[in-house]
């Protein structure tokens, strides 16, 4: 059982996502927010179900998404994140982000699974900005990958949760 409720007042959801870099580029999953929405690039990652760490969450997301083995190097940031998905309504979600990298670099020169949805790809990110990518903020802390500081992000985007 994932970790989301909701409420009157919208959705919670507690979440683990991916940063995956070679190259220059950062591996995103591209796909639609909506069904009939427009074509979005979004980190790699997912809910963290009940009584499974960050950790183990972003390992499981990232091998049923893309049927890639991964292990967590560390924690980069924390994102709490308020906005608004049309015919979804408010959404309050707190994402762990964790540098990752494959258990096997072989495993990075086959194809990645994908669906009719969505698909794994690789984006430079010296052009982050010029893609419609969440989470945006990615276009600096992509970055300062050096910088071994945990990072705490607050995203304020749907104003009914201000």
């Amino acid at each position: 059982m994932d970790n989301c409720y909701d409420s009157e007042k919208g959705t919670f959801r507690l979440r683990a996502g991916a940063i995956l870099v070679r190259d220059g580029k950062v591996l995103m999953m591209k796909g639609r927010l909506a069904e009939g929405g427009k074509e979005v690039m979004y980190s790699l990652g997912g809910a963290i179900m009940f009584q499974e760490t960050a950790e183990e969450a972003i390992i499981r997301e990232t091998k049923e998404e893309i049927g890639l083995s991964i292990r967590v190097k560390r924690l980069v940031c924390i994102h709490e994140n308020f906005f608004n998905v049309e015919d979804l309504g408010n959404n309050h979600e707190v994402s762990f982000y964790y540098l990752v990298e494959p258990v096997d670099e072989e495993d990075l020169k086959k194809p990645f699974l994908k669906t009719p949805l969505e698909e794994a790809v690789w984006i430079p990110i010296d052009d982050y900005q010029s893609y419609d990518a969440y989470p945006a903020f990615f276009k600096d802390t992509l970055k300062q990958l050096d910088d071994e500081r945990i990072q705490t992000i607050v995203t304020r985007l749907a104003k009914e949760c201000e």
